[in-house]
């Protein structure tokens, strides 16, 4: 009994850690996309007001792709919770 819960506490602890790393990764990635956003949008209001337009098509592609990768990285987690489960047990074996 007691070798089944340890068992069972390590590979719940693995489901944690798995879902930490995966967190902290979208969380990185979540601030610098809303970094470059800002950044943008002030270049775009500063041009705006000087009546200029210098902000260039591929900016624009850029921050749509790191949009589409915000919103698909929510749909990914689920999926990855579900194979760390996977992974966690075929670790646990190794030990």
């Amino acid at each position: 009994i007691l070798q089944r819960r340890q068992y069972d506490i390590e590979r719940i602890n693995c489901m944690h850690d798995e879902d930490q790393r995966e967190i902290r990764k979208r969380l990185a990635f979540a601030e610098a996309a809303n970094a470059l956003l800002k950044y943008k949008q002030h270049k775009l209001i500063k041009y705006k007001q000087e009546n200029e337009c210098r902000i260039g098509q591929h900016d624009f592609k850029q921050i749509k792709s790191y949009a589409i990768q915000i919103k698909n990285s929510s749909f990914q987690q689920q999926d990855k919770k579900d194979k760390s489960i996977t992974k966690c047990k075929k670790k646990q074996i190794f030990f």
